[in-house]
Order: structure tokens, then sequence, then C-alpha cells
């Protein structure tokens, strides 16, 4: 399955309503969402005929995506886990990631320290982000993996 701007209406759609199934019709999935402030962090799988993939969406302003494959979602595993070990009072980069298999790329940056820190860029949306609580870090990692442990492993064509 190619992500292309299908896939990004698509992706933009599921987060432009409430968080329920019933909302997103077939083949989508809140699995977790976490408040910072004035915005939401949702993680959310997304199923297409045999493929599932993992999308990272934040809800402030406007919505916002990161949808990726299984090996790219292990990387977004790996950045939270990493966050969760920050002992910091100042803010500290954790990492990166951007899209692939899109025409349209989202980049993802992870922070922690005071906080934990997911950024989200979308070239044709621009920048949002949603602070975390240092006591929900490992609970956003739990809820990653479990995001993980339903992606399906879909070689691109």
């Amino acid at each position: 399955m190619r992500m292309n701007g299908r896939w990004a209406v698509v992706l933009a759609a599921a987060l432009s309503c409430a968080p329920s199934r019933a909302c997103f019709g077939a083949g989508m999935e809140i699995l977790a969402s976490f408040a910072g402030g004035d915005a939401k962090l949702e993680m959310v799988t997304f199923t297409k005929a045999t493929e599932t993939i993992g999308m990272l969406g934040i809800k402030a302003a406007k919505k916002i995506s990161f949808g990726v494959r299984k090996p790219l979602w292990l990387k977004v595993l790996a950045l939270a886990e990493e966050a969760g070990k920050v002992e910091s009072k100042k803010w500290t980069f954790v990492g990166s990631l951007t899209e692939s298999d899109t025409t349209n790329p989202s980049h993802l940056v992870v922070y922690a320290g005071p906080a934990v820190q997911f950024v989200i860029t979308d070239p044709s949306i621009g920048t949002f982000a949603v602070t975390l609580r240092n006591d929900e870090r490992a609970a956003v990692a739990a809820a990653i993996k479990q995001v993980a442990d339903k992606l399906t492993e879909v070689p691109p064509k």
C-alpha cells in the first residue's frame, strides 16, 4: 500500500472526528489517547486490505498525523522508550523520523526533560506539538508498543 495524497485525506479525516470506532469507520481504531494542555496525542491503527499501519495523531488547533509501516513504527517505539530514560530539567532532543512512501512526508521529533514532547510537522499543514507529563512516559511507550503488536509486515511494492 503506497501512502499518497489519498492516505493523507483518510488520516486527516480520521483525526477530525470524535475518538470512536464508529467515527473512523472500517479499518481505523484508536488504541490510546493522552491529553497535554490544549492538544491530544492519539495512537491509531489503520487497516486497508491486508496491511495495517500505525499512526500518531495530534489534535490541537488543527489535526496532524504521522503514519508509517511497522519497521519505522518500531523506531517510533524506540524514541518513546529513550524519552522515558531522560532525566533532566532541560529539554533534550531524543530523535526524529520522517515518513516514507508518501508524496507529502510528515516529520516527527521527540524531546524529553521536564516533560515529554511529540512534535509533528506536515509541510501542507504546519507544526503541532503535544507535551505530556513525565509520569505518562511509560503509558505512552506501552501504547506505542500496543500499536506495534497490531501492525503487519507487508513489504513495500
